[in-house]
């Protein structure tokens, strides 16, 4: 039941905005500058859940635990900045699953897709050592709950969760070198229009290798605090934190 329970809890919070600095010449008003990064966030999970007429459940999942469960995922990160203005979007799919034996012989095929996707706009402050990013918009939250039980007795069980959170928050970037860069961001979200309230925190150190490509390495804290208001079978609830390194891959444009 461990894996069931990791399978169930993580996928909340398998992306989230990583929102990778802009490392060319911000200086350059004229032109569109756009980045990609693909990424992985290599993160834990710990808190408390409520699924239907469960109850609540305490659980936590470390990174190697969820690992064996990926299915498939995609994590990816796009801004497009011109001048001071400009569009982050962030696009995080995972299906995990796995094959639970039942005391009867049968298996319990347990199946999770998760989407969340940022839309935010921004505007940029412009430093000697770097710039201020303020930021604005939305995350939307989607998960789908798909077992089917297989043997003597056979069955099959779905459920779909959706929020959408407002968000705001800002970014700061530090150019130390020609090469090295440091980010923090901090944002907060919800406030009772799609989860109760929910903040991130994010900080991190890249490499320019060269003008097209930089590697970012950041730590992710990432809190949430929701619930659907129902009772009963219908009742959704989730109380959790996941926290981590996470790794990005900028190209830039």
């Amino acid at each position: 039941m461990k894996t069931l329970k990791s399978i169930l809890f993580f996928v909340f919070f398998a992306g989230g905005g990583l929102l990778i600095a802009q490392h060319n010449n911000s200086s350059d008003t004229d032109a569109w500058k756009i980045t990609m990064t693909p990424y992985l966030l290599m993160g834990s999970m710990d808190g408390e859940a409520t699924i239907g007429l469960s109850g609540p459940t305490e659980f936590e999942a470390n990174f190697g635990d969820l690992v064996k469960s990926l299915r498939f995922a995609v994590m990816l990160h796009l801004e497009a900045q011109k001048g001071k203005w400009g569009a982050i979007t962030d696009l995080t799919y995972m299906k995990l699953g796995s094959n639970i034996d039942t005391p009867t012989g049968g298996f319990l095929d347990a199946e999770v897709e998760e989407t969340i996707f940022e839309l935010f706009g921004n505007h940029r402050v412009i430093k000697d050592w770097g710039w201020i990013d303020f930021y604005g918009g939305i995350r939307l939250w989607n998960v789908s709950l798909n077992f089917e039980l297989e043997g003597i007795a056979s069955g099959e069980a779905n459920r779909s969760e959706g929020w959408v959170d407002p968000v705001v928050g800002g970014r700061i970037i530090y150019n130390s070198s020609n090469r090295i860069v440091f980010s923090l961001r901090a944002d907060i979200g919800g406030m009772g229009v799609g989860s109760d309230f929910s903040y991130n925190i994010q900080s991190g150190i890249g490499y320019k290798f060269s003008d097209m490509f930089t590697l970012m390495l950041q730590y992710k804290y990432l809190d949430v605090d929701y619930g659907n208001g129902e009772d009963g079978r219908n009742s959704f609830a989730l109380n959790a934190a996941t926290h981590g390194p996470l790794l990005g891959f900028v190209l830039q444009f």
